[in-house]
């Protein structure tokens, strides 16, 4: 059994079984309701439990219009929330007692299904679209038992907000949310305006919102290097975050679809950080050239001078040599006599195989 709630007064609920429950009558304390309100929610985020059915017919017959639930809270609430272990089951409370709704007017439009039947002949086709506020729900869930960033965690509750003003309905494909994205992002910049949030993770979020969609539509569209360039330009130190976001955003009730998405998203993670490692791999040079070889064997330019760059390269980058000038020369240094007094057949390591094993601190 847990208690929780404010320090410095009376606490109203408690945590027992994995439920909330109250251990007085809210109306006999003297609590603001809003502040009670804050505390189960909270309760519910840091337990990842659920409240009892008394106080969630206390929460939901509050008269939500008379009280001003985002002066009361602020953005702080949200920062709040999301530093804590299950902040989704805490908005599924809010959102179900109606508190959402005045609090943040956004998160709770994206809540129902729309259904519509297209008749064709004597058969009749129906169409629907999976509840979006539930679904980002789980994608937040999923988001949150990977990173603690909660920047990251709020892009990933924020990456579907613009869904129910670009819905539309298509009798050849059925619900369409066209432009989603683009407009998701600039719905981020009011929101954060409002809550009152930097500008710093304002840009961060808006730049994952904007860009969610992108890495599995690579996956459509035939995931080619040059698409895969444009994607890391523009996601820029982003990308692994996004990498994160697109991950958590696969989410059906339907095993085999899961896995089918999860196959295609590694297979472009895997093409992705080809693509990097290649680029990176081109664009880096050894820490010493052939000049350096010359001075320190006293030779002059030929095959050996080739054999010892090989060499060198092929120790810095299998890992077991450092990246700097000083270990390199130790270690040319080290293979001087093999190198010299051994068959002049260069034993450089073809550039698939550098490539597979890129080591961590050349790949930064």
């Amino acid at each position: 059994m847990r208690n929780t709630g404010h320090t410095e007064q009376q606490t109203a609920i408690l945590v027992d079984q994995d439920l909330i429950h109250f251990i007085a009558e809210p109306s006999e304390l003297n609590v603001p309701a809003e502040e009670t309100v804050f505390d189960i929610a909270h309760a519910i985020a840091e337990h990842d439990c659920d409240a009892g059915t008394e106080v969630r017919k206390w929460a939901a017959s509050l008269d939500h219009s008379s009280i001003n639930w985002f002066d009361a809270w602020g953005g702080s609430f949200m920062i709040s929330l999301f530093r804590l272990t299950a902040p989704e089951r805490a908005l599924i409370f809010l959102h179900e007692t109606g508190v959402l709704r005045h609090y943040f007017p956004e998160l709770s439009e994206m809540a129902g299904v729309d259904e519509k039947s297209v008749e064709n002949g004597d058969q009749a086709r129906s169409y629907q679209h999976k509840d979006v506020f539930y679904h980002t729900m789980q994608v937040l869930r999923n988001t949150c038992a990977v990173t603690e960033n909660i920047w990251l965690r709020f892009a990933a509750l924020l990456h579907d907000i613009a869904k129910p003003q670009t819905k539309r309905f298509d009798p050849e494909t059925g619900w369409t949310f066209h432009g989603h994205a683009e407009l998701g992002a600039r719905m981020v910049k009011r929101i954060f305006r409002r809550l009152e949030y930097g500008k710093e993770p304002r840009v961060y979020a808006q730049k994952l919102v904007a860009l969610h969609l992108r890495p599995m539509a690579l996956v459509d569209e035939g995931v080619t290097d040059s698409a895969v360039r444009r994607l890391l330009t523009d996601a820029g130190e982003e990308i692994e975050d996004l990498l994160t976001l697109c991950r958590c955003d696969i989410t059906s009730k339907n095993p085999k679809k899961v896995r089918r998405y999860l196959d295609n998203y590694e297979r472009l993670v895997d093409k992705i950080h080809e693509v990097i490692y290649a680029d990176r791999l081109r664009d880096w040079q050894p820490p010493i050239d052939g000049q350096d070889i010359m001075n320190e064997l006293g030779i002059k330019e030929g095959i050996r001078v080739g054999i010892m760059k090989a060499r060198v390269e092929d120790a810095i980058l299998e890992g077991t040599v450092a990246n700097t000038r000083e270990a390199a020369l130790e270690y040319m240094r080290s293979i001087k006599q093999e190198v010299m007094e051994g068959e002049p057949v260069k034993r450089g390591t073809p550039m698939k195989q550098r490539l597979k094993k890129l080591p961590d601190h050349l790949a930064q």
